[in-house]
Formats: structure tokens, sequence, C-alpha cells
């Protein structure tokens, strides 16, 4: 029991942490940029993190599971794609987002498919399927963009609710709210800490692991086909190139906030506030017009500190 309460205390001081180093990054950019400390700079912040934030939920499932998914980022492209040619074909706008977001399921459904029954390792599938659906994006689109010039579509991605909160944060705070629930409050929640923790004793207490994680796949699936949409929305066309690297800014965003690598672990309160840091890192760092390429340096050195703090958190538990 004390062990528990130990590790709970451990959580809580992660969270926090992390709250005052996103208190120092708004604190640093407002001193640096004048415009960064405005409501209107923080509603775009979370309009364009808003595609990271989603997959970063369904992220926070998978790496509680022990698992990882690399090819998020192809299926989002892949589910713009297929929503632009639904649309250029002549369907509406509402039939072309459930056909994306169902892509993106069955994308994900594929990858728990070949890690559950091939038995290949969850980075090995997705880095291959990644390769494939960006791929398959390529020949459906014929390697070049698709315009969309449907408006109801297209303000999914851009429209602001009562004015004020950008539609694609509002699906965000949604997304957020569910895991919420379901990882504290369900069944589902807490077969997913217990495969994570230990996938044998799992086994061993009856729970369907190979259930567990083909539900959790397809989960991510799902959210990378919604986050799809709503990129494509956003730039109002489907792009066969978009998305590259979003994978692993999700990834790092999940890691970022505490969930640890080896599965069991984690909180989508500490997801949130990853998320929330990269977002401001990135919005800042484009304010002050900070070359594109010392952006990738820094978000890959984000991606390393976060790997090793999950590292060095596990070593002194």
């Amino acid at each position: 029991m004390l062990k528990i309460k130990k590790n709970e205390k451990l959580k809580v001081s992660t969270e926090a942490a992390l709250f005052f180093v996103l208190i120092a990054v708004l604190f640093a950019f407002s001193l640096l940029s004048e415009y960064f400390l405005s409501f209107g700079n923080f509603m775009k912040i979370c309009l364009y993190s808003s595609q990271m934030g989603i997959l970063a939920g369904g992220m926070t499932l998978v790496l509680l599971s022990g698992g990882i998914d690399v090819s998020v980022g192809s299926t989002m492209a892949f589910a713009g794609i297929t929503a632009a040619k639904v649309m250029e074909a002549g369907g509406p706008w509402y039939l072309a987002v459930l056909a994306g977001i169902a892509l993106g399921g069955l994308c994900g459904l594929i990858n728990a498919v070949i890690i559950t029954r091939g038995r290949v390792t969850a980075f090995i599938t997705t880095l291959g399927t990644m390769t494939i659906y960006r791929g398959l994006a390529q020949i459906c689109s014929d390697g070049k963009t698709i315009l969309i010039s449907d408006e109801i579509f297209k303000a999914m991605g851009r429209k602001y609710l009562f004015r004020v909160i950008p539609i694609p944060a509002v699906l965000m705070i949604l997304t957020f709210v569910i895991f919420q629930v379901v990882l504290k409050y369900t069944k589902f929640g807490r077969q997913v800490y217990a495969v994570g923790g230990n996938e044998k004793a799992s086994f061993l207490a009856g729970i369907q692991v190979t259930g567990t994680h083909t539900a959790i796949y397809t989960i991510e699936g799902f959210c990378a086909g919604l986050a799809g949409i709503l990129l494509a929305a956003q730039s109002g066309a489907g792009i066969p190139s978009a998305a590259g690297d979003i994978n692993m800014e999700a990834i790092s965003a999940v890691i970022l906030g505490g969930v640890s690598l080896s599965g069991g672990k984690g909180k989508i309160g500490g997801t949130v506030l990853g998320v929330l840091i990269l977002a401001c890192l990135n919005n800042g760092l484009n304010l002050l017009a900070v070359s594109a390429f010392y952006q990738e340096v820094i978000r890959g050195l984000v991606l390393i500190l976060a790997v090793w703090f999950d590292m060095m958190k596990e070593r002194k538990e």
C-alpha cells in the first residue's frame, strides 16, 4: 500500500512539474514577443495544435498498453485524400467525413491484426504501414493535391464556435474528456493499464489481451482519421504529403506528459500539459521568426529529453 501511495505522489509531482514548465514557457515568450500573450493568439495555438492533441489522446492509450504507433501521420494524409476524393466524385461533405474517419479506423485495425495475430512488434508494424498508407495516399491522388470546394467541410477546420473557440479545439477537448472518463471510470480503461503493466499477468487474470490491443489501435486509427479530416478542412485540400512529422510530435507530447514508454503508467492530464507545452513552444518560435531548420532541432531535443526523463523516472521508481 505504501508503494502505491509513493507512485501516486510521483505522478502528481510530475504533472505539477509540467505545469510549472508550461508557466515558464508562457512567461518567457510573453517577454520575447508582445503578440504571444493574448486571447487571440491562444485560440490560434488551440486551433493549430488540435490535430496533434487528438492524436495524442489516442496515443496515450497506445503507450499505456505498452505499444507505439508511428503510422498516424500517414493515416491522416490517407484519410484527408479519401475525404477529398469522395467530394470530388460528387459526394456530400458528411459522407466524406464518415469515409475519412472510417478509413482511419480501418488502418488502425490493420495495425492491430498484424501486431496481435502476426506477432510482429508494434514499432516494426507501424513503421511498415506508415510507408504503405503514405504510398496509398500518393496512389489515390496520383501524387497531386486535391482541392476541396465544399464550404461546410472547410468550416470544420476554420470556423469558431460562438466566434470564440475554434471548432477543432472543441473536438480536441471532447477527445481528452472522453479518454479521461474511459481510463478512469470504465472496465476497458482498467484493462489498458493492466495490459501495459504486465501483459502475461493480465492474460492469466482473464483479460482479453488481444481484444484490448485491437480496440486500442482501432481507436487510435479513428483519432488519426478525425485529425486528417480536420487538417484537410483547415488547409482546404487533401494533401498526400501532409502530416509528415506529426506522429513524432504526438508521441513527444504523450511521453513529455509522463506516460511511460514501458506502459501501465500515466494520465490524460499529463498528455494535455505535454500538448500545450509543445504547442506554445511551436507558436512562440514562429512568432520570433526562428528558422524552421532550428525548430526541427529543438523538437528533436524535446523528444530526447522526454524519453530521458521517462527513463530516469523508471530508474527512480
